[in-house]
């Protein structure tokens, strides 16, 4: 017998009704406007990303018609509906990344375009207002017919006196709703500034300049309704920063954000930016060039994660700072075998032009720690090839100095599903990008393999013993080739989610 214990229906300003319904199959699919699944709690992201596929833009119903209410063990109504709660706000989630779609130089002279604009601004306009309704005398009459067997007393008669008492019922209905709208709210806030990520990683390279990228930083201080953001644009650089940038027209900028939501430690957060890497003199071949514009996915990243601090009032305070940057070839541009020296004053061989992201982020790394007094430190970067080599598209390196660190970043990457994988760190790898005329090298001896190693020993080097620090080279994560269940456009916004449950757990 199907026991419908509550009868919940989502308004979410959508132009069709989609029913969601039980199934004992451990998959999500749509059969004739059902979707049925398996009831676990990520499955309902699923469904929500399986929803946006089929979607349009103007009253769009989800109702859901099922028992998933008391599956839990506790006898606690409260608990229960609560966890319930926690299955729409994943799907929720799912609507909203699914239905994301960067297509803003598409003209709309083309009636796909114009869907695909639509579909766009779905994810952009707050995508939707939830109502639920609650049908509870016809749920304990149905109680009363099933097997009793298959339900809790303690649950039984607590719905049962919730009917005979309607303002114990209206005020449980009301103070459960405020908790979940509230909830749902946030879930907005991290979805739209993860697809604001994507956005920026999308966009051509002409449309984002490391100019550009300043200007989007300052208007989101400007915008923003919460003045603990504050956002400085740095024009006069030195060390690597100035040197990757002298062979393009475009002026590197050191963004710096610093949000101070109260007390305690300050987290710093680096992200590489390169708006566009050619490789320089030591140049990409063609075809390796094409994407070249994602490179900036770790500011892109960081910028978003500072965004969605702002927008949820974080009680954190979380500093960050983003070097911008343009690699490309010229008369004067930086050369292979050439020494430079870091902010730091340290001195570096570069034996190929083409390996500038550790050449920028050296330089925020030291700032971070320097100027803005960071004692824990987390980077963001598509750093090496080689990353996707070890790992593929699903998994993003991380490297870190401190175990306590590592651990809570992969298990927030589990809760959000963006999955890490810990790599080593070890003094003999040093041994390879050691030089003969400098401090370092750019890049390891040839033959030596290691690349995404020997490219985080070198970032090692520029964090203090006494700063807690990790690397995450987001290199096969960020933009990926081929779609999959979580990510259905390739720009992914990896890490804006992961780094936001991390930072509300510290």
């Amino acid at each position: 017998m199907n026991k419908k214990i509550f009868k919940v229906c989502f308004d979410m300003k959508l132009d069709k009704t989609i029913s969601i319904k039980k199934s004992k199959k451990n998959k999500c699919e749509m059969l004739d406007g059902n979707i049925t699944f398996f009831s676990n709690e990520e499955d309902f992201l699923l469904i929500g990303i399986e929803l946006s596929k089929h979607i349009g833009i103007d009253n769009y119903n989800v109702n859901l018609d099922s028992n998933y209410l008391f599956e839990t063990e506790t006898n606690d109504l409260n608990s229960n509906f609560l966890s319930f709660g926690d299955k729409v706000k994943k799907l929720y989630e799912g609507l909203m990344l699914g239905s994301w779609k960067y297509s803003g130089h598409k003209t709309m002279n083309n009636e796909d375009s114009e869907a695909s604009l639509d579909k766009s601004n779905l994810a952009k306009s707050g995508l939707m207002e939830i109502n639920l309704s609650f049908d509870l005398e016809k749920s304990l009459l149905e109680f009363n017919n099933s097997n009793t067997n298959e339900f809790n007393q303690t649950l039984r008669d607590a719905i049962y006196e919730m009917n005979l008492n309607p303002e114990l019922k209206k005020n449980y209905l009301k103070e459960c709703l405020e908790k979940i709208t509230y909830e749902i709210d946030e879930v907005r806030k991290i979805c739209e500034c993860t697809n604001f990520a994507r956005e920026l990683v999308e966009m051509p390279s002409n449309f984002l300049t490391p100019s550009i990228f300043a200007e989007k930083a300052k208007k989101i201080e400007k915008e923003s309704e919460n003045k603990k953001l504050k956002i400085t644009i740095i024009e006069e650089v030195s060390g690597g920063i100035l040197e990757v940038s002298k062979g393009s027209l475009e002026k590197p900028k050191l963004i710096v954000c610093e949000y101070y939501g109260g007390e305690g430690e300050i987290l710093g957060l680096v992200g590489k930016g390169v708006t566009f890497d050619s490789g320089g003199l030591s140049l990409k071949p063609a075809k390796s060039m094409e994407d070249m514009k994602t490179d900036m996915a770790g500011a892109a990243n960081v910028l978003s994660i500072m965004k969605l601090l702002s927008d949820t009032n974080s009680k954190k305070n979380v500093v960050a700072v983003m070097p911008c940057v343009e690699n490309m070839p010229s008369g004067s541009a930086l050369k292979p075998g050439d020494v430079i020296s870091a902010m730091s004053g340290q001195t570096i061989e570069v034996l190929n032009t083409d390996a500038e992201g550790r050449l920028i982020l050296c330089d925020a790394l030291w700032y971070i720690q320097e100027k803005l007094n960071a004692k824990t430190v987390i980077d963001f970067a598509t750093l090496t090839g080689s990353v996707v080599v070890g790992l593929g598209e699903l998994f993003a390196g991380l490297f870190s100095n401190d175990d306590f660190l590592s651990e809570s970043l992969i298990k927030s990457g589990k809760r959000k599903s963006e999955f890490l994988c810990r790599l080593p760190l070890h003094k003999n790898y040093d041994k390879l990008i050691d030089s003969d005329i400098a401090d370092m090298c750019n890049i390891q001896k040839p033959g030596s393999g290691a690349g995404s190693i020997t490219a985080a020993q070198f970032l090692q080097r520029f964090v203090k013993k006494d700063t807690k620090w990790a690397h995450i080279d987001i290199a096969g994560t960020a933009y990926t080739s081929h779609k999959s269940m979580i990510n259905l456009r390739k720009s992914t916004g990896f890490g804006v989610r992961l780094m936001f449950d991390f930072i509300q757990n510290i």
